[in-house]
């Protein structure tokens, strides 16, 4: 999962306002906020 953490803190770095890590099959509920990891700038 490393790779993709540090992927996510580049997008925030960048000026993005929230990450989100799932798989494909929780997407949808990634989105409402009931599956994934969100990760969020301090």
């Amino acid at each position: 999962m490393g790779p993709k953490i540090g992927a996510v803190i580049e997008f925030l770095e960048g000026g993005g306002a929230e990450g989100i890590i799932t798989d494909r099959s929780h997407l949808a509920q990634a989105l409402a906020g009931t599956a994934g990891t969100r990760i969020v700038p301090r």
